[in-house]
């Protein structure tokens, strides 16, 4: 009778000790795979953040390479410009006053060159730095030319000049008897008579609007 009764007494506490194991043992495993779910989550979204960041910068860098480019292709474009009116200025003989314009350029021009700085020393940004000077000086004579003024004119004229002259030195003369109709802009540069200081500049300007980089 006593050993029925210990077996009866028994039974409830072996349920809740099976329940109790039952419900631990559950929870461990609810646990774990709730771990393994929040890893792998964790996991995936670490992977897609860092893909985005990549993908952020390969955006932000191409984007500063077309800045560049653009840049760069405007710089070139001023250059080519005041060359080829200088050259033309310069050629022909006789009064030109009425042909005098000023010249195009990109009066952000500061900000342009800057955006070079990864691309070229602090000292080939001068020389183009220079030109724009020279291209400033030039169109603020020519805006405020009196038309019967010859010193005014003879200015201009001068502006001209040492724009070249800045370029190619005493070989500018040399430069004059060329005819622009039958040159291009790279054989404005790319010749023996250019300072070998603007032929570097000038052809690194060409690879940074071709390539974008060097």
């Amino acid at each position: 009778m006593f050993y029925t009764l210990a077996i009866v007494l028994k039974e409830p506490i072996l349920l809740s000790m099976i329940s109790a194991t039952a419900i631990i043992t559950g929870s461990i495993l609810g646990a774990t795979c709730s771990w393994i779910v929040t890893k792998k989550s964790l996991i995936k979204n670490e992977e897609i953040q860092t893909k985005l960041a990549k993908e952020t910068r390969e955006f932000q860098d191409h984007k500063e390479v077309e800045i560049v480019k653009d840049n760069a292709a405007i710089i070139r474009l001023d250059i080519c410009t005041v060359l080829f009116q200088s050259i033309k200025t310069l050629r022909i003989s006789g009064d030109q006053r009425e042909k005098l314009y000023t010249i195009p350029m990109n009066h952000d021009y500061s900000r342009a060159v800057a955006s070079l700085q990864k691309n070229f020393e602090l000292r080939e940004l001068s020389y183009i730095y220079q030109l724009y000077g020279i291209i400033e000086k030039l169109n603020y004579d020519i805006k405020n030319l009196k038309y019967f003024n010859e010193e005014d004119y003879k200015l201009i004229i001068r502006d001209y000049e040492i724009l070249l002259q800045s370029l190619y030195g005493d070989n500018y003369k040399e430069i004059l008897k060329l005819n622009i109709k039958d040159i291009s802009y790279e054989e404005l540069w790319n010749n023996e008579y250019i300072k070998i200081g603007y032929k570097n500049v000038l052809g690194k300007l060409n690879k940074v609007c071709d390539l974008g980089s060097l």
